[in-house]
């Protein structure tokens, strides 16, 4: 425990996402708690580590949180993916990202159930900033150990409230004008009472990306 709280003591004094997100892995792999935050059960699964942040090289004024990782019933084990960027560079070219290259080949399901999370993931936040007028700028993800297809609310809370000086830090870093929060209904209450820490101007939709529907945006942005 003393060791992580030294890591989540530099939080305070990190310059870049960069930095954070080293200090953040390392917190994953000395966290005496890691059965209680984590959906994986076995230890290589406490060096997952999943980069989220900038969406393009330009100063980002919007911000994305939603309630999982950006990973799919997979485990890193050390590696680092940020899997939305991808599939941002890849739909701005009119093509798909393929997160299974260089591995075993995949069930014809995965990857058709992958390429239409792609195409719904990117219509969603497409459209949210078309109607704040940007463009799609940034994007984060909170529990970055990575999940399960079906978000487990109580890992996710015991999550937020143990890396709270992370989460913290990186709205902190990121420094973006406005704050979209997804599916705010099941967000944790520590997410809500870090964003107060920040003067931007927060919208809270009840949908989750994947539940995107040109209808229930337009519902919130008339």
């Amino acid at each position: 425990m003393e060791d992580f709280r030294i890591l989540e003591n530099e939080t305070k004094r990190c310059n870049s996402i960069e930095e954070l997100f080293d200090i953040w892995q390392k917190a994953h792999m000395v966290d005496d708690d890691f059965a209680d935050n984590c959906v994986f059960s076995d230890e290589e699964a406490k060096s997952n580590f999943c980069e989220d942040g900038k969406l393009g090289e330009k100063q980002p004024s919007l911000l994305f949180i939603c309630k999982e990782s950006n990973l799919e019933n997979d485990k890193l084990y050390g590696k680092k993916d940020f899997w939305l960027k991808r599939v941002v560079e890849a739909k701005r070219s009119g093509q798909y990202y393929n997160p299974y290259e260089g591995s075993d080949e995949r069930d014809k399901k995965d990857i058709t159930r992958d390429r239409k999370a792609q195409t719904t993931y990117y219509n969603c936040l497409c459209s949210i900033c078309k109607n704040l007028g940007v463009d799609i700028t940034d994007s984060a993800f909170m529990n970055k150990r990575g999940g399960l297809n079906r978000t487990n609310t109580r890992v996710l809370s015991n999550y937020a409230e143990k890396y709270k000086e992370f989460i913290r830090a990186e709205i902190r870093l990121l420094n973006c004008n406005r704050v979209v929060v997804f599916s705010s209904n099941q967000m944790p209450s520590t997410v809500n009472e870090i964003l107060k820490d920040f003067e931007n101007e927060i919208i809270y939709l009840p949908f989750h990306p994947s539940r995107y529907s040109k209808k229930a945006v337009e519902q919130y942005f008339k």
